[in-house]
């Protein structure tokens, strides 16, 4: 199949310059890629956590680690979306829709942190190791204990991270995800287009509209002309190649003389 060409690329333009004062976070596969990165931030952090504390199947822990991380960074997304339909008076959405959304996502951050709290004495154990260095000689190491202060101060960042990640999804939606906003750029594009199918109509209309018949006969009369010229040429190289061909017969200096003087006088 043969690649459609525009005549022009007025609606190309006017879909770059819509994003000429984007930053580069703003994008859509920029903000495509941080939301990957920070479930699959969130989603490490809480497999840590399930894996210690489930017993049955590892499939279930990441099926549950998948889901917890997803709908921590999936839920302020949403909420960006009500929170610009709220301010616009769109789709009928109220205020106590937001709130049944904070709701949920306050009630999973706070089970997933109240579970990364009661489980920081699985990570921080009070075992106790032994390690050789270069020298030979064997040093006691004992991990953090669970109440120290470094491990509730990591156990705290842990829990609170989730909560840190989905407040960046919830500004990157609620400045990206404008419904208002992407109308409008729409609406600029679709614009352009359909000026640009504009022009085009106009310029075949312009070619549509004019006198045919003149330009036809003009264009018969060239041909004409130059059938002709082409049709008094051949005949005067036959004319040529006639007389040549009879002198080249006859070998007679007179005859020869005779049939070339017309060549030679043209």
């Amino acid at each position: 199949m043969s690649k459609k060409h525009d005549l022009y690329d007025l609606p190309a333009y006017v879909s770059r310059g819509n994003k000429a004062d984007q930053s580069f976070w703003a994008k859509d596969a920029v903000i495509a890629l941080l939301i990957i990165g920070l479930s699959s931030l969130d989603a490490i952090t809480l497999y840590t956590v399930f894996d210690r504390v489930m017993y049955q199947s590892q499939a279930i822990s990441i099926i549950l680690t998948l889901g917890c991380a997803i709908t921590l960074n999936f839920l302020p997304l949403i909420a960006a979306r009500f929170i610009h339909y709220y301010r616009y008076q769109m789709n009928g959405v109220h205020i106590w829709t937001l709130i049944a959304i904070g709701f949920v996502f306050l009630i999973l951050f706070c089970s997933t942190f109240y579970l990364r709290w009661e489980t920081r004495e699985i990570s921080f154990s009070g075992v106790e190791a032994s390690m050789v260095d270069v020298t030979g000689q064997a040093s006691s190491l004992e991990s953090t204990d669970s109440e120290s202060n470094e491990a509730i101060a990591i156990t705290i960042l842990l829990g609170i991270l989730p909560g840190i990640t989905s407040a960046i999804n919830l500004a990157l939606g609620f400045f990206n995800d404008d419904p208002v906003k992407r109308k409008l750029e729409k609406l600029k594009f679709e614009t352009a287009r359909l000026r640009n199918q504009q022009t085009i109509m106009n310029a075949a209309r312009q070619e549509l509209d004019q006198n045919w018949l003149e330009r036809l006969s003009a264009l018969d009369e060239d041909h004409f002309q130059t059938v002709c010229e082409e049709i008094r040429q051949t005949t005067a190289a036959i004319k040529v190649r006639a007389r040549f061909m009879l002198a080249e017969k006859l070998m007679d200096p007179d005859s020869i003389s005779i049939l070339t003087e017309p060549k030679l006088t043209e």
